[in-house]
């Protein structure tokens, strides 16, 4: 009775576990070159990028890595480099303003989402 339940719930572990993302489908390369936190004493954060993309240097921002407790509330910096991207929004709706969003995939394979709030050549 032990095996079975033992097969059961690995067999419902593996169903439920979340699938890493295929790196085919982040076909934007983006070069970090800076990372900044604010906000981190206050229990939430912001994480602002500098980057360029085809070219374009833009300044996205998005929600915080927190992988572990420690003085600066666990919040982490990403360091410079080079990441993989997709869109995942993107609204065109008029042809001067740029509203993005990029999806980052990082080296092991999780992903977080950071619009566009800069762009300059």
């Amino acid at each position: 009775m032990k095996r079975i339940a033992l097969a059961v719930l690995l067999l419902s572990s593996m169903c439920f576990a979340g699938k890493k993302p295929n790196p085919a489908d982040y076909p934007i390369n983006v070069h970090v070159t800076g990372s900044r936190l604010e906000g981190v004493a206050g229990g939430s954060c912001t994480q602002y990028l500098d980057g360029e993309i085809d070219g374009l240097h833009y300044s996205l921002s998005g929600g915080c890595d927190r992988p572990t407790a420690d003085i600066f509330g666990g919040f982490a910096t990403l360091k410079p480099g080079g990441y993989k991207a997709k869109l995942v929004e993107d609204d065109r709706s008029t042809p001067f303003r740029v509203m993005q969003t990029y999806e980052l995939l990082f080296p092991d394979g999780t992903t977080r989402k950071f619009g566009v709030y800069g762009v300059s050549e």
